[in-house]
């Protein structure tokens, strides 16, 4: 199987160190509580955020670790204030905290390396989309604007479409049949929503009130993903192959706390599937944004 990974120019580079906290002297028991990733442009600290978790590990001695743990995240990102260059060299502030082997790692920005290598090392961390999204696109470029939401998978089909084509001519015909106003194929078959000369993209509508159901859609839409993906296998082909998902931003005035935790649970298994099926899949705020997406990956040279 070939597989083609991204230019790593693409991506930033950066130093990064776990940090260790014992929360029982001498029990030799550890936890990893945060990770710091420095480059020469900038830094990046990622702290722990599920405390609950540590409730039921730790009983009534909860209150007094999550307050030491406040200290250390207080410490660090002072000291990222201060000078971020010396940070992965500094000394912590209380005694069970150290700070790990510093290595190398690579991803979308400083912040996205920290952000990825503490959801995989550490169990007290649960991963905010929402958060990431938001601050990932906030200032994506956009050059026009749609001024109305899709209400459904569908609708956010079409108005993608708009956008694209809108913008670029030539596309039309690389959009599913339903999504230009033409009859669709048979209900069974495999559903693409554009596959063009250089990425086959799904797009799903994960909507805060209808998690369980929207979720359930976008799933099929990644089957679909990966069959066809499979089927290109035995071509000499080899497209990028994307789930795009409009989600709220973060700080959406119609998400309440009850909402966001349900989107964020939504999108971890959902991106736990799409690892499963090698596909990726790329949280959005908006469909201007997927179309600014879609318009860059199908750019010629």
């Amino acid at each position: 199987m070939t597989l083609d990974f991204p230019r790593s120019d693409h991506f930033a580079q950066a130093d990064w160190a776990p940090i260790y906290y014992q929360p029982i002297r001498g029990s030799g028991e550890r936890l990893v509580v945060g990770v710091l990733a420095v480059s020469a442009e900038g830094a990046h600290l990622e702290f722990v955020n599920a405390f609950e978790r540590l409730e039921c590990l730790y009983g009534q001695d909860f209150g007094a670790i999550k307050y030491a743990l406040e200290l250390v995240r207080t410490h660090f990102q002072s000291e990222l204030d201060r000078n971020f260059q010396s940070v992965l060299s500094s000394e912590a502030p209380l005694n069970g905290v150290t700070i790990g082997d510093v290595r190398r790692g690579e991803g979308r920005t400083v912040a996205d390396i920290a952000i990825n290598w503490l959801s995989q090392t550490s169990s007290l961390y649960k991963k905010d989309f929402l958060a990431v999204m938001t601050e990932r696109y906030f200032e994506a470029p956009v050059a026009y604007a749609s001024h109305r939401e899709p209400s459904s998978h569908r609708d956010l089909g079409h108005l993608v479409f708009e956008l694209v084509t809108r913008e670029r001519q030539g596309l039309e015909t690389c959009f599913a049949r339903g999504l230009r106003g033409t009859p669709r194929k048979k209900s069974h078959d495999v559903r693409i929503d554009f596959a063009g000369s250089r990425v086959v993209a799904n797009f799903g509508l994960l909507k805060p009130k209808f998690t369980g159901h929207s979720s359930n859609a976008i799933k099929r839409k990644l089957w679909d993903l990966a069959i066809e993906r499979d089927q290109e296998k035995r071509t000499f082909s080899r497209r990028v192959h994307e789930l795009l998902v409009q989600v709220p931003k973060k700080d959406d005035p119609e998400l309440d706390e009850g909402g966001r935790d349900r989107v964020n649970e939504a999108l971890d298994a959902l991106e736990k599937q799409a690892d499963i099926e090698e596909l990726r899949l790329r949280p959005m705020p908006s469909a201007e944004v997927i179309a600014n997406h879609v318009l860059s990956l199908e750019a010629t040279d």
